[in-house]
């Protein structure tokens, strides 16, 4: 009997230690179009936009992190059953000089995804709750991927999270259009 307990405290501490994160996949509506033209953006000469930025609506544009689907589980059973938190980092690419873009979340936006779960009903557990960084107040987001700013962080699944962007330009700016990226990396880690 000592023998078969052993095995099996082994086992579950085994089981307990190889746990490991599932791909998950983080979709998204367009991002915001801006423009504005010279008239708009100088009112003196030297000045910069400060006071005249444009921001988009508080849920323009919108994300959804799900974990795929496995081989015998859809998603919401994944996600249902592997509860990670999750950090979303965000850093824009060929943004031209002097454009400054910030971004912002709020607190607990967004829904759960699935909505209600068993891990939900063990209070120990903590909840599944969205935490902008900066107290959802504007970060603004760096231009080189090596320095990546976390905006935002949630546990588990989460559907239709509101991104809110500002963006003020500079007379620095090189006039024309130019396709600015917004790259965002999720990283997971077992709660």
């Amino acid at each position: 009997m000592k023998a078969f307990l052993k095995y099996i405290l082994i086992i579950g501490y085994t089981f307990s230690c190889s746990g490991q994160l599932l791909p998950g996949t983080l979709y998204g509506t367009a991002g915001p179009t801006y423009s504005q033209t010279l008239g708009d953006l100088v009112s003196e000469a030297g000045e910069d936009d400060g006071a005249i930025g444009y921001e988009t609506g508080a849920s323009e544009v919108q994300i959804t992190f799900r974990l795929d689907p496995s081989t015998f589980q859809s998603s919401a059973q994944n996600c249902s059953a592997n509860i990670y938190k999750y950090k979303v980092f965000m850093h824009l690419q060929n943004a031209p000089t002097g454009l400054v873009l910030e971004a912002r979340t709020f607190s607990n936006a967004g829904t759960r995804f699935p909505v209600s779960i068993p891990y939900d009903a063990v209070p120990v557990n903590g909840t599944r709750d969205l935490y902008p960084e900066n107290g959802g107040n504007y970060i603004v987001l760096p231009t080189d991927n090596t320095a990546a700013i976390k905006v935002f962080e949630f546990t588990g699944c989460r559907d239709n999270i509101p991104i809110q962007f500002r963006v003020a330009a500079s007379v620095l700016s090189q006039p024309g259009a130019t396709d600015t990226e917004i790259y965002y990396t999720v990283t997971g880690s077992i709660n």
